[in-house]
């Protein structure tokens, strides 16, 4: 029976994440610290994440999401009585009704992860466990199971499709298509790994999914006002809150590359145009689309599309990091050696899954307009390298296939 590898980047992610975890549950018990503001700080906020659009499921109040997940949240809604959500979404939460149906969706969140990490993860059964103990003990993942955030779903629908999309039947290819094709239509971002089948030239599939995500996104709509009234009222729900989130300069828990742009321009006293904002989410995500076309790697491809998923939207929360799981899973069973490169992004993965980063650092720090969460502070800044790294690896892979063909023209001329 094969041993677990003490020397494997897996166990060695097994001993930090659990070690801070442990950390952090010994400073609790000791009064060191309080569990409530280990995280977004304020008790009485947990989990609105699943109420908040629950309640605005029930009485039609502005949302930001599409209408995939509303249509969920409206059939989550059919099992309250009015009397439990009529004063408000902390109402609702307050309920047994409420808090019965918020058990039973992070429950089944979590059997789905379960099952699809014990499915992908390479290893003995109780290698596979220590890991996902493990992941679910790390910093963003702990952050979302607060916020309850639809984001947990997405990325169940995400690690469907990398199950099921090299699979030798066609229906379960098709199956794993339509789950990418569900998270985009949930989140939009999700679409970025899209790259992931340009990549392998697989043009009809992508086709297909382009196909099942534009359904999904125009007929849901139907059980409400139609795509365009539906689409107009969330585009402008969003502006709203990002106007919200721009007079802050760099808000809190929000990691996009905008607005740790927003930050570093604070810092050095400049001011920051709506449309400078809009330029860096451009570059980024031009950058990353062709650092995963020259990428030699296929998790490299994961972790660009998991990059661009995180600092391209300018609404990204903390919790946003989970996206950048697939990839990490698909480093850390990377067959063979591991290069100076793996090693290098496999400590940034670290830097972004400890958990010591929440109570390590300062929950916030107001500076004028300025409310800065010191995890976000590492993670954000973690997320640019990793994705730096990652497009100077793929300028090099690009660089080396550039001097193979030309090598290879020459020879074929000179035989010619």
């Amino acid at each position: 029976m094969k041993r677990f590898n003490k020397s494997s980047l897996s166990f060695v992610f097994c001993l930090m994440v659990l070690a801070g975890a442990f950390l952090a549950l010994a400073g609790c018990l000791l009064g060191y610290l309080d569990p409530y503001y280990l995280f977004y700080g304020n008790k009485w906020d947990i989990g609105m994440d699943f109420f908040n659009p629950v309640y605005s499921a029930l009485s039609g109040a502005a949302s930001l999401y599409p209408p995939l997940p509303m249509a969920f949240y409206e059939a989550v809604s059919f099992w309250l009585p009015g009397s439990v959500w009529e004063g408000g979404a902390a109402s609702l939460r307050a309920s047994w009704q409420g808090t019965a149906l918020y058990i039973l969706y992070q429950a089944g969140g979590l059997a789905a992860f379960g099952a699809l990490v014990f499915s992908l993860k390479k290893g003995e059964r109780g290698e596979k466990f220590l890991f996902l103990v493990a992941i679910l003990f790390s910093a963003p993942f702990l952050f979302q199971f607060e916020r309850a955030n639809f984001i947990f779903p997405v990325l169940v629908l995400i690690l469907a499709f990398l199950r099921g999309k090299d699979s030798p039947r066609p229906w379960v290819r098709q199956l794993a298509l339509i789950c990418l094709a569900a998270a985009g239509a949930c989140k939009l971002y999700p679409l970025a790994l899209g790259m992931v089948l340009v990549k392998e030239k697989r043009w009809k599939d992508i086709l297909f999914l382009g196909v099942y995500t534009a359904a999904l996104l125009l007929l849901p709509a139907f059980l409400y006002e139609g795509p365009q009234t539906v689409y107009r009222r969330l585009w402008n729900n969003m502006q709203i809150h990002l106007n919200y989130v721009q007079r802050f300069n760099g808000f809190g828990y929000e990691l996009s590359a905008s607005n740790t742009f927003m930050l570093v321009c604070f810092w050095w006293g400049a001011a920051v145009k709506q449309a400078a904002l809009s330029y860096v989410s451009y570059i980024i995500l031009a950058a990353g689309a062709v650092a995963a076309w020259l990428s030699a790697r296929a998790w490299r491809v994961w972790a660009l599309a998991g990059c661009l998923m995180v600092l391209v939207p300018q609404m990204s929360g903390f919790y946003s990091l989970i996206l950048l799981f697939p990839a990490f899973l698909l480093l850390v069973d990377k067959p063979g050696k591991k290069s100076g490169l793996d090693w290098f992004c496999f400590a940034l993965f670290l830097i972004i899954w400890i958990p010591i980063w929440l109570f390590g650092l300062p929950k916030s720090w107001y500076t004028g307009q300025v409310a800065l969460f010191g995890e976000t502070l590492v993670c954000r800044f973690a997320v640019l390298v990793l994705f730096g790294v990652l497009c100077a690896a793929a300028a090099k892979d690009g660089w080396r296939r550039w001097v193979w063909w030309r090598a290879r023209k020459n020879r074929l001329s000179k035989k010619v």
